[in-house]
């Protein structure tokens, strides 16, 4: 029994408390909350561009009326937002612009992402979706929630996407390959040691040896 209330002290601590190799801008876990919001947009893109009737979708019906009610200006914007997005995750071009720079890519999504989410919200306070049916409150607002709550992930992506870790963060997360590789380079190091040791021991002999042959000559 104490063994179970010891794994969920530290289930909850682990959980309450992570450690910096979890975090956003540490991890890949900043990465995987961009791919889904792309992701999303992507599908919108696709199901707008199969149905027009996909605009009566609440957490997409604001983008609708925000791109002036043009279905083609629309998916070209959902898109426009997933790619930028998703070059903000491409190696590549961190090595031509700073981290700061490319997180100005995330901007737009983070928008549309707000846009949607204070729509559920204001449609949840109103007690009506974006189509117009009516519903209560408990059940718009949970029915968005997860729409909020992907755009405030979103938002603590790109902060802490702007402070990159630190070299000395990224030594403590690989602090036990890094102390495995010191071990075997001192390994090597002694054994290069020892080997000279007993090199220079075999000259030393033979050094006796031509000290003893060339006494033997000389009488």
């Amino acid at each position: 029994m104490r063994e179970i209330y010891r794994d969920l002290w530290d289930f909850f601590r682990t959980a309450f408390h992570p450690s910096t190799t979890l975090q956003i801008a540490k991890a890949a876990l900043g990465k995987y909350i961009i791919i889904f919001a792309c992701f999303l947009h992507i599908v919108w893109a696709v199901i707008l561009a199969i149905d027009i009737r996909a605009v009566n979708a609440t957490p997409l019906a604001i983008l609708f009326a925000l791109c002036n009610h043009d279905r083609v200006f629309t998916i070209v914007n959902l898109l426009l937002v997933a790619f930028l997005a998703g070059a903000f995750l491409d190696i590549r071009l961190r090595q031509r612009l700073s981290i700061s720079a490319l997180s100005l890519f995330l901007v737009p999504q983070q928008v549309f992402l707000w846009c949607s989410a204070g729509n559920g919200i204001y449609c949840a306070v109103m007690q009506k979706y974006a189509d117009g049916t009516p519903m209560s409150w408990p059940h718009i607002l949970t029915d968005q929630t997860p729409v909020v709550a992907m755009a405030l992930l979103y938002t603590v992506a790109i902060l802490e996407s702007r402070f990159p870790p630190e070299i000395t963060d990224v030594l403590q997360a690989q602090g036990v390959k890094l102390l495995q590789g010191a071990q075997g380079i001192q390994g090597i190091q002694g054994i290069q040691g020892i080997q000279g040791v007993q090199g220079e021991s075999i000259r030393g002999l033979r050094g006796e040896r031509g000290e003893r042959g060339e006494s033997g000559k000389n009488p």
